[in-house]
């Protein structure tokens, strides 16, 4: 049987990873909640956006799901997330403000929206955020993902769509959905309940999480 092209987060190729841009206090104040919106804040950017017991999942929907993506500006919201590369397995992190001067070089700033599929199942996809970055040159491939995502995460507010990776034009294709398909369910939960549901196993908010220790060679 004839191999596959791999799926675009599959690849070698790596759209999250770039030259660090952010430069990260160590001090968080009475609050170190690594889901909280005014934590996530670029200082003098402006921002653009200021229950039932199905699970919430992490990460972009597969390209044979169809889904929608929660309209309403609260449920689109930009977060600090650490990626984690090992062993060509790609993972992110939430992780809490005053923990991420320890690890610059792979906390990014994305934006977080919340999707649902057919069956239901709410899920939080965090899009790096390219354009805040001015280390990252003009045509860097990773921004052609994002612009891409961001582009076709607008359609996905207003009908179901399916996205399949481009790995030779850098970017997703949209497919829309052909039938009248049913209205999402929506959970009603908050942005920072789903956030805190789907990151549940992948949080660190403490300076000896075994990834912060990986990333330093200490374990």
């Amino acid at each position: 049987m004839p191999k596959l092209p791999p799926d675009p987060d599959e690849s070698q190729f790596d759209p999250e990873e770039g030259e660090p841009a952010y430069e990260f206090d160590e001090s968080a104040g009475d609050n170190d909640d690594p889901y909280a919106p005014e934590l996530n804040l670029i200082p003098g950017v402006g921002a653009s956006f200021a229950a039932v017991s199905k699970p919430v999942r992490e990460g972009k929907p597969n390209s044979d799901t169809y889904f929608q993506i929660r309209p309403e500006p609260e449920y689109t919201r930009d977060h600090y997330i650490l990626i984690f590369r090992e062993n060509d397995e790609k993972e992110r992190y939430a992780i809490a403000p005053s923990l991420r001067h320890l690890v610059p070089d792979h906390v990014y700033l994305h934006r977080v929206v919340i999707g649902v599929n057919l069956h239901g199942t709410e899920f939080v996809w965090a899009v790096r955020l390219y354009e805040q970055t001015p280390e990252i040159k003009k045509g860097f491939s990773g921004e052609s993902w994002s612009a891409s995502a961001f582009e076709h995460i607008e359609t996905a507010k207003k009908m179901w769509v399916k996205l399949k990776g481009d790995t030779g034009a850098g970017e997703y294709i949209c497919t829309p959905a052909n039938g009248t398909l049913h209205a999402p369910q929506w959970s009603g939960r908050s942005h920072k309940e789903l956030l805190e549901r789907a990151f549940k196993e992948k949080t660190i908010r403490e300076a000896d999480h075994p990834v912060i220790k990986r990333i330093h060679g200490e374990a």
